[in-house]
């Protein structure tokens, strides 16, 4: 498994909208931020990947929204969760949120 692989697992674990057939994989900007923590050594893939998601209690909502959700190209086009429409958020967002709640990386960080 290549490096690009093992960073499109957390989408499979983490992300309702992961499609493993789409050739041209598109991402959310909580993946960007969630690699970027990982490369800079902040973050660890297996950690990410040992996480049980049905934990996600979104407790850090408005620090992942100004972090995450103002700058991700998908809000423009409506993001169910951020509309309010009682939808999960993008894997990258519970990824970073559960986390935090973990104290496995803080919330300076994002």
């Amino acid at each position: 498994m290549n490096e690009k692989e093992k960073f499109y697992k957390l989408c499979e674990v983490a992300c309702r909208f992961y499609k493993p057939e789409k050739k041209a994989r598109e991402h959310c900007f909580g993946f960007d931020k969630v690699i970027e923590l990982i490369k800079s050594g902040k973050l660890e893939l297996p950690k990410i990947l040992s996480i049980n998601f049905t934990n996600f209690k979104n407790v850090n909502d408005k620090l992942l929204q100004k972090a995450l959700c103002t700058p991700c190209p998908f809000l423009i086009d409506g993001c169910d969760f951020r509309m309010g429409k009682g939808k999960e958020p993008c894997g990258g967002y519970k990824i970073l949120d559960l986390m935090i709640e973990e104290k496995i990386i803080d919330r300076k960080s994002l």
